[in-house]
């Protein structure tokens, strides 16, 4: 089974919307070494995904906004072990939401769209699907 995501505001906040990408993030060699202690410091992060868009980011604070998923690595381990817990249950065609399980105060939500296996993401992407990928875009 495979998923994408977007980091979604929540309703009445306001926010602007924030697009990611990506193949299971929680699960590579790279979230694990970012869990690294050596990385405790902040601002240390990681890009994911087939535009490297998502960024995940030690931060004092858990939470999700238009820059990253940021947290202490304490709570980004917690993160994963959540979205595990979700997407053990979920089924393809359906999505999931973690917001205030994981950041009690952000005004985002991350929205999992659960895929079937063999489901690629390029062919979702909005930006593909208008013709158009620049340097530019986020």
């Amino acid at each position: 089974m495979g998923f994408s995501t977007s980091v979604t505001p929540r309703p009445g906040s306001g926010s602007s919307r924030a697009r990611g990408q990506v193949y299971h993030v929680f699960e590579t060699p790279s979230f694990h070494s970012l869990l690294n202690p050596r990385n405790a410091l902040q601002s240390e992060h990681e890009h994911y995904g087939p535009y490297m868009y998502l960024k995940v980011m030690t931060w004092p604070e858990a939470g999700f906004d238009g820059n990253a998923i940021c947290g202490p690595l304490k709570d980004l381990e917690r993160l994963a072990a959540i979205i595990e817990a979700h997407l053990a249950k979920a089924r393809p065609g359906s999505s999931v939401a973690i917001g205030e399980e994981f950041a009690k105060d952000s005004p985002f939500a991350l929205v999992l769209d659960v895929r079937e296996d063999g489901f690629d993401p390029a062919t979702a992407d909005p930006l593909l699907l208008a013709g158009h990928v620049s340097s530019e875009d986020p």
